[in-house]
């Protein structure tokens, strides 16, 4: 059994309804210090952790959870469907003229066949909600469809360029850069099984739960 959006705790935030959007690949493999000196140099940045996971729906109603893995895609058979919530504090960078930034994430699970039924993992840049509200589900889309992030069910990390989106968040004095994971085709098939692909946090319910792999936003200034 998958979390479920009518859950309790203080995990979850349940809101109200919206609307929709799409998207599109950059495998590279970055290495990186976490090291932000005066002007110039490479910043590993780490997720804001209540901030950061699934966005649940069940398509009247939204729920936020950060006490597990990033789960996208169609859950079970509850008629819940989840996209993925990345937050990152960029203030650090404030002033800064961003060269390069990567979102590197880790898949760490797959039930089902997601990426035969609902298409690939794709990444929107969104405008930031802290913590995630009912826009982060499918609304306050700054750029849609950036790139793909995850094409198949091989576990291990993905690494997609961001490098304009977090340019333009920090060109803004923004505090944070956040970004949505969802499927490129459709969020569920209604098939009555669970299709969808999980991504490492430091909290697991199907992965290990494992800090070391959370995501990151890795920045050369």
């Amino acid at each position: 059994m998958h979390r479920r959006l009518s859950g309790t705790g203080p995990s979850l935030i349940v809101l109200a309804i919206v609307t929709t959007t799409l998207t599109a690949c950059s495998f590279d493999s970055p290495t990186s210090s976490s090291n932000h000196l005066s002007g110039s140099g490479v910043d590993t940045i780490p997720v804001v952790t209540g901030s950061t996971g699934p966005m649940l729906s069940n398509g009247s109603s939204f729920a936020f959870d950060s006490s597990s893995e990033i789960a996208v895609g169609d859950i079970a058979s509850t008629g819940q469907t989840d996209r993925g919530v990345v937050t990152f504090n960029i203030s650090a960078l404030d002033g800064d003229t961003v060269q390069a930034a990567s979102l590197r994430v880790y898949e760490c699970d797959v039930v089902g066949d997601p990426f035969s039924f609902l298409g690939t993992v794709v990444v929107d840049h969104i405008t930031p909600g802290i913590p995630p509200g009912q826009s982060q589900y499918a609304g306050g889309t700054l750029i849609s469809d950036i790139g793909t992030i995850a094409l198949d069910a091989t576990n291990g990390f993905r690494n997609l360029t961001v490098t304009s989106a977090v340019q333009s968040d920090v060109a803004a004095n923004g505090t944070y850069s956040q970004f949505r994971l969802r499927f490129s085709n459709e969020d569920g098939n209604s098939a009555g099984v669970g299709d969808y692909v999980d991504f490492e946090m430091a909290n697991g319910f199907d992965c290990a739960g494992d800090a070391a792999l959370a995501p990151v936003l890795i920045v050369t200034y």
